[in-house]
């Protein structure tokens, strides 16, 4: 099967982090960020050159504080 993901694209996107409370909230997108910015990997075939955190927005939306974070991947 051919791989649809052309060495050398980059991608955005968005990781959404959902809680009842702001705190929580902001806790977990630090998490995920600490997780996820500057950092490479390989999964299913795919590599993951670079990952690097460009933005986020904070929306209160039914009833949830939501943190999105935006990051561009090099694959």
């Amino acid at each position: 099967m051919k791989n649809p993901i052309k060495p050398d694209d980059t991608v955005l996107t968005e990781v959404c982090c959902c809680a009842k409370e702001y705190e929580e909230s902001v806790a977990l997108a630090e998490a995920v960020r600490g997780a996820l910015d500057r950092r490479c990997g390989a999964a299913d075939g795919v590599a993951m050159r670079s990952c690097l955190f460009t933005d986020r927005e904070e929306v209160f939306e039914d009833d949830a504080y939501v943190q999105v974070l935006t990051f561009e991947i090099k694959v």
